[in-house]
């Protein structure tokens, strides 16, 4: 199985019927723009999404913090706060969430 979706084909097949970014960059290189219908029109901006995506932490924390961190990132976008204040919320937050699960 696990080779299976390691192939470049199946990886292939995935982006262009699922809409699935491959985690080989180089599939979304190399892929023609026609195998893979509308999203061929993005593939420089995917393949940059790809070169760039960073993994979720892996904390038990991570379920309980994701809203938080959504929740002010999307205040501060909105503007319905400061950058500085969204962040300073968010700090204290995740310390709070991390203080609760550390007890």
């Amino acid at each position: 199985m696990l080779e299976a979706f390691a192939n470049e084909e199946v990886m292939t097949t995935n982006f262009a019927e699922g809409g699935y970014l491959p985690p080989d960059p180089s599939v979304t290189e190399s892929v023609d723009p026609d195998d893979v219908g509308a999203l061929g029109d993005f593939l420089d901006t995917l393949a940059v999404a790809g070169q760039n995506t960073v993994p979720r932490p892996v904390t038990v924390a991570w379920p309980d913090q994701s809203p938080q961190v959504a929740s002010e990132v999307s205040a501060a976008y909105q503007g319905e706060k400061s950058p500085e204040q969204a962040m300073s919320d968010l700090e204290s937050s995740l310390g709070s969430i991390e203080s609760d699960l550390a007890e």
